[in-house]
Order: structure tokens, then C-alpha cells, then sequence
């Protein structure tokens, strides 16, 4: 204790975070879990809360000692709520209506009954949860999700609740742009030129799980944004020299992996190598428009017809070791490096006429073709040092870290129109924008739980 004395002396920042349910919303939903024949109460039965329309799990938990279970922070809407437990039959009920402005809906009990011969020898396997709902932050645990082991990012992303992603690839959290992307908690400056491409970049088979933080704390110096994705790394814990290779292909992207994970005692070193790619495919494009001028009678034809085409890919490197010298002190260090990039084409041929809408002569006749070229591309070096000290206390932990990150970015651009048939060039521009940013940071964060849903954290950082 007296050294957590010595550290709230100097720290630079103090914020006390009361920290609740990531739902925004105001309902509440109480219930309890009985047993059919004998009537008591069951604990610890597994309560889902589930979107009607759109099957997605929204909120969950387990029931206490008295059989009863509370789901709070709910939007309004049309839910469906399942409770299970192990040796019952499952009970599902439907159409469960939530009115925010009507504050807490209590639930009949739900009558479970013992499956058919329940009491004889059964071998039970779990993977655990897909979503977790913990104090200050819901976690998508993406490896559990076998339907998210092909793709990018992107692609599990779209899975998360309360993150929507659009057919561009940007993203949202909870109706809010402005997010700041971790990975394995720490920042990367490839964030700060294309969020889109960075997480194209990353196989969704390297995804362990991907943490949603809509209230962030003082340690995420998060203050004005909308919150905080972060996207933890697969790791391996096994004793012994192991390794794992992974690969997908498709026709609209294709990736590989490889980890290599060595591990001793309480010391453990990992490596890994994965890239993607996605083929350039042609997309077609043609318009036709005609317009009409009465005062000067014309009439204006215009066609166009021409194809475009787009690609990118990725690769990404790194090595990292952890040691634990004891069961409440935990050194890590991490060194990572990524390029990746995109590649676009265009091409259009136009037809320009106007004509007489008297005589149909052609007062003028221009045909012209256009031309389209982009390039990106990024070079990303992260490295970080950590040291994390847990107690006795659940989810109390001190944690100080030193992050480095160094970018270096590309964009490029050429266009041009020429006349036909003279092929003369008439119009163009062309552009080369380069691009660096390095940054340093040192972290001390403290945090202590004080009470069930309130959460103490003192922090201060220097970059």
C-alpha cells in the first residue's frame, strides 16, 4: 500500500470514472429462474438478450443466488430473451416491447424443466461467451465466432454491437465517427492516414477478441471522442515451441497467417506473419443524358462509357516476449512493422453533341477520353515496453507502458483528358503527397474498483 501512496503523489492527471453498461439506453428488464418440480430459484442461469429484427445479442448475464437476474441499460425496441442452463430445457420468450420512458419491466418467472434423462453421466463442452458485458467496456470474443475467422477486420466488425461499418469500410460506434483504434491496447500512428485500410490489412484470423469502450477513461485520453475499439491479437500461452499456419482464398479477398510462439516457464517469446490481398476486378461504367435548351432550341447528347478498377494489399510482421516473474507482476515487450497500400484505375471515353432541334444539325461534336490513376501506400513501425502489477482485488492493477510509433505514407494522383482523334493532351493534374508522423508516449495508469458498476483511475502520460 505504501508504494500505491507514493504513486497517487505524482501523477499528473487524477479523474474518477464512474463507469456503467455500455447500452445507452434507459430500459430495464428484471426476471427471475425457477425450477419446474421443486420451485426454488436457480443460480447462475445464463440470460440472453436478443435484437428481434436483427438477431444480434445486445446484453446478457447470470442470475444470483435467488434465482433473479437484471438487464439494465437497454434501447427501446422489440427484444426476444433466453434463459438456459445446464441439465434444463432452454425457455425462449418473444415480443418482449422496451419503452424507455416506462422505466422497468418486470417478467414472470421463468419455469425451467429438467431435460430428459438429465441425471445420467454427460461429458459438457463450452467455448464460453461470443459477447461479454464487463463495468467499463463489452467485448466480441471474435475467436469463439467460427463464421469470423475468414476476412479482414472489417469483416468481424460488422459483427460487434454497437458498430456499424458502411460498404466503404468506415466505421461507427454507437452513431459516432470519431473513434480512436487501439491494437493489443496501444496506439499506432497507420491509424492517423486511412482507418479503412488499416483494418483491411489486419486477417480476421489474427483477431482474438475486439474490445467497445463507449465511456472512456482517463487512460485512453479519450476525452471528445466517441469512443474506443480495440483489437486484441491472438496469443498462445502453451508450454513448449508451437506454431499455427492459416490461409483463405476467395474472389474478393484472400489471406495467410503464421504464428510461432516458444514458451518456458514464465517466459514466453511469439512472431507471426500475415497479409492479404484483394484482386483488381473491372467495374463498368456507362451514362447517357440528354438535356434540352428551348429558349436557344438545342438539344445536348451525352454518352459515356468506361471501366474502372481497384486493389489492395497488405503485410504485416512482428515479434513480442512476456515474462512473469511472480503471479501479480507481468514485463512485456512488443516490435511490429506493416505496409500496406491501394491501387486504382480509371478509364472514360465521352461524347459530347449539341443539335439543332430545328434542323437536327450538329452545332458541335467533342469526344474526348479521360484518364484516372491512384496510389497509396503506408509503412508503420510500432514498438512498446510494458509493465503491469495486479493485487488481490479483481480488476484493481497498475499498469505503465512506453509506446513508440513511426508512419510513413504516400498519396498519389495523375489526371488527364485527352481530344480524339488528335489524342492531345488539354486538361490534367497530378499530385504527390508524402506523408510522416512519430510520436512517444509514457503511461502510468492505476485503477481500483470501488464499488459493483463504479471505477477509480488515476493516470498521467507524457509525450
Amino acid at each position: 500500500m505504501k508504494s500505491v501512496r507514493k504513486f497517487l503523489t505524482v501523477v499528473l492527471v487524477i479523474l474518477g470514472t464512474t463507469t456503467f453498461a455500455q447500452q445507452e439506453g434507459k430500459g430495464k428488464l428484471a426476471g427471475s429462474v425457477v425450477d419446474s418440480l421443486s420451485g426454488s430459484p436457480l443460480e447462475y442461469a445464463s440470460v440472453t438478450l436478443i435484437e428481434q429484427t436483427s438477431s444480434k445479442t445486445i446484453n446478457g448475464g447470470v442470475t444470483d443466488k435467488a434465482g433473479q437476474f437484471s438487464l439494465t441499460g437497454i434501447k427501446g425496441g422489440t427484444y426476444v430473451l433466453l434463459v438456459e442452463f445446464i441439465g434444463y430445457l432452454p425457455a425462449k420468450r418473444e415480443n418482449i416491447l422496451i419503452d424507455e420512458s416506462k422505466g422497468s419491466i418486470e417478467l414472470r418467472p421463468f419455469v425451467l424443466s429438467p431435460r430428459p434423462n438429465a441425471l445420467q453421466a454427460v461429458t459438457v463442452t463450452t467455448t464460453g461467451k461470443l459477447v461479454t458485458n464487463k463495468i467499463d467496456k463489452l467485448i466480441y470474443n471474435a475467436e469463439r465466432d467460427l463464421t469470423s475467422q475468414s476476412g479482414s477486420a472489417t469483416d468481424v466488425l460488422r459483427k460487434v454491437p454497437q458498430v456499424s461499418v458502411d460498404v466503404n469500410g468506415n466505421v461507427e460506434l454507437a452513431g459516432s465517427s470519431s473513434i480512436r483504434f487501439l491494437i493489443n491496447g496501444k496506439p499506432s500512428t497507420a491509424f492517423g492516414n486511412s482507418v479503412s485500410d488499416v483494418l483491411q490489412n489486419i486477417p480476421a484470423s489474427q483477431i482474438k477478441s475486439i474490445e467497445v469502450v463507449t465511456n472512456p477513461g482517463a487512460k485512453y485520453d479519450a476525452q471528445g471522442l466517441g469512443g474506443i475499439i480495440n483489437i486484441v491479437l491472438k496469443q498462445n500461452n502453451a508450454q513448449g515451441i508451437n506454431g499455427n499456419v492459416s490461409a483463405t482464398a476467395g474472389t474478393r479477398v484472400s489471406n495467410g497467417s503464421f504464428n510461432f510462439n516458444a514458451r518456458k516457464g514464465t517466459f514466453g517469446v511469439n512472431a507471426f506473419v500475415s497479409g492479404n490481398y484483394r484482386p483488381a476486378f473491372d467495374v463498368p461504367v456507362t451514362t447517357d443524358r440528354n438535356s434540352s435548351d428551348t429558349s436557344a432550341k438545342t438539344m445536348g447528347l451525352l454518352h459515356q462509357d468506361g471501366v474502372s478498377h481497384f486493389s489492395r494489399s497488405g503485410f504485416q510482421t512482428g515479434a513480442s516476449f512476456d515474462w512473469s516473474p511472480n503471479r501479480k507482476n507481468n514485463f512485456d515487450g512488443s516490435f511490429d512493422y506493416e505496409r500496406f497500400g491501394n491501387d486504382g484505375h480509371g478509364f472514360i471515353a465521352q461524347r459530347q453533341q449539341l443539335l439543332n432541334q430545328t434542323t437536327n444539325a450538329v452545332v458541335s461534336d467533342a469526344t474526348t477520353e479521360s484518364f484516372t490513376n491512384s496510389q497509396f501506400w503506408m509503412n508503420a513501425i510500432d514498438v512498446s515496453l510494458g509493465y503491469k502489477r495486479t493485487f488481490d482485488k479483481e480488476d484493481q492493477e497498475l499498469e505503465i507502458a512506453i509506446n513508440s510509433s513511426f508512419g510513413k505514407s504516400r498519396i498519389s494522383n495523375d489526371n488527364y483528358q485527352l481530344q480524339v482523334p488528335s489524342l492531345k493532351r488539354f486538361y490534367g493534374n497530378r499530385s504527390s503527397n508524402p506523408g510522416k508522423e512519430n510520436e512517444t508516449e509514457l503511461t502510468i495508469d492505476y485503477t481500483q474498483p470501488l464499488k459493483e458498476d463504479v471505477t477509480f483511475g488515476v493516470g498521467g502520460k507524457h509525450a
